[in-house]
């Protein structure tokens, strides 16, 4: 038992590290808030009782309201003392600066329900769903400069610790559904790790577990107080905590501070629907009548769902357009790409040869308009679709990425006909490179 309760806090240590740096590159308004508040020097707060452990309690709600933001504040459960000087000059700011909760609210409509969802199976407080306005003010595209990434601001080996999938295709940390399930995992965790006191474990999913344990620890040897306030903690973290019980308690009364919040439904925002046929991410967009900046953001985890041409075999769409999509996408069929035809020796359709023309950048003509020339290739496939091969064609030049394997796929040759062609070539292929198709 002794030596699991180990390997935990060693595991943990080591997570703890790595979110150290997870500062995210902000708005200009956060720039201009970090600035503002940070020359404000910063005071031990007056103790006016000793601070709970375990703020967790267990609280009704109504679940059924119409308004997810009523559904939030009748489950927060952290004591949050508005009086702290370093969370009232927070509360000051906001209220100065209204439209940041109005923007960073309106932000977070599309995941918020989500989250509350997850809080509450979890039993977990429902404070925490407000961390990603902090974090990365609900941003699911959001970069730090120490690469953490997503809503939850998590950096890449962080996130293979915690079990997400990282590839050239997909990035959990930028997906709602496995960023939070990880981001929640951590955060239970450490607020095991800090016998359930939050103020010490947000602070953890700030500067790391073991910047606040040696902290709590340094206290100790001097007989001083343990509790986060009493503690020597990175600039960073002694804003990160205060920022964010201010937060918590706006959004618990947004009427006694004068603040707005844009209206959020009590309903899932999100649904996924499975795709039978290819669909073009701009497509898509079109048959959901929404706008594909929306699209892209709720389909973040997908590493090209920044290009409009990527296509993915599931898309998340707003919930109240699912059925409008899909009785479109059944009558939909997405224009095929250009395609160059293999070679008389192998008759493969070759993949995503695009022959699009060559535009020359003189102006020329009455208005001074492009010229367009085609490209020789091009000139050979509108000639009556007749088969290019390698033979008309005879060279290639070698692009970014390009091996002897895959272009001896793009013209239907072997790599033992491209080696004898380019006997010569006794090096790497380079960019640029102009190789023989056929031994000349």
């Amino acid at each position: 038992m002794i030596v699991r309760l180990y390997s935990r806090f060693l595991i943990l240590a080591c997570l703890g590290m790595m979110l150290t740096a997870c500062g995210t590159l902000s708005p200009d308004e956060d720039d201009a808030f970090h600035k503002e508040v940070a020359v404000k020097e910063i005071k031990p707060a007056p103790r006016k009782k000793e601070w709970s452990k375990s703020w967790f309690k267990t609280l009704s709600f109504n679940k059924k309201t119409n308004n997810l933001w009523e559904r939030l504040r009748s489950r927060f459960s952290l004591d949050i003392d508005t009086g702290n000087p370093r969370v009232a000059q927070y509360i000051e700011y906001y209220q100065q600066n209204p439209e940041h909760i109005r923007r960073m609210t309106e932000r977070a409509q599309p995941y918020l329900y989500h989250v509350v969802e997850e809080l509450d199976r979890r039993n977990l407080p429902a404070e925490l769903s407000l961390l990603p306005i902090i974090e990365s003010g609900y941003d699911p595209f959001a970069l730090s400069r120490a690469g953490a990434s997503g809503l939850w601001q998590i950096i890449p080996s962080t996130g293979q610790h915690l079990g997400l999938i990282q590839n050239r295709q997909y990035d959990g940390r930028r997906d709602l559904y496995d960023s939070t399930h990880a981001a929640l995992n951590y955060l239970d965790s450490l607020n095991t790790l800090f016998e359930e006191d939050w103020l010490l474990s947000l602070a953890a999913y700030n500067s790391g577990e073991g910047t606040v344990s040696r902290a709590i620890s340094k206290n100790r040897l001097h007989s001083k107080q343990t509790d986060y306030w009493s503690l020597h903690l990175p600039q960073e973290t002694q804003h990160y905590v205060p920022r964010f019980l201010a937060l918590c308690a706006i959004i618990r009364e947004p009427e006694k501070y004068g603040i707005n919040l844009y209206p959020v439904k009590n309903t899932p925002f999100i649904t996924t629907v499975s795709l039978n046929k290819r669909v073009k991410l701009a497509s898509a967009a079109k048959l959901a009548d929404m706008p594909l900046p929306t699209l892209q953001r709720l389909n973040a985890g997908h590493t090209q769902a920044k290009s409009a041409q990527s296509v993915l075999s599931a898309l998340r769409l707003p919930a109240e357009k699912a059925d409008m999509f899909k009785t479109r996408l059944a009558a939909f069929t997405e224009a095929p790409e250009p395609v160059v035809l293999a070679s008389k020796h192998k008759t493969t359709v070759l993949k995503k040869q695009t022959v699009a023309h060559k535009t020359s950048k003189k102006p020329c003509g009455r208005y001074g308009t492009p010229c367009e020339k085609p490209s020789y290739r091009a000139h050979l496939i509108a000639k009556n679709d007749k088969t290019v091969t390698a033979h008309a064609l005879r060279k290639h030049t070698v692009k970014s990425g390009e091996s002897l394997w895959s272009i001896s796929k793009l013209y239907g040759i072997s790599v033992q006909q491209l080696r004898r062609a380019n006997a010569n070539l006794r090096r790497a292929l380079k960019p640029g490179d102009r190789i023989n198709l056929v031994a000349l």
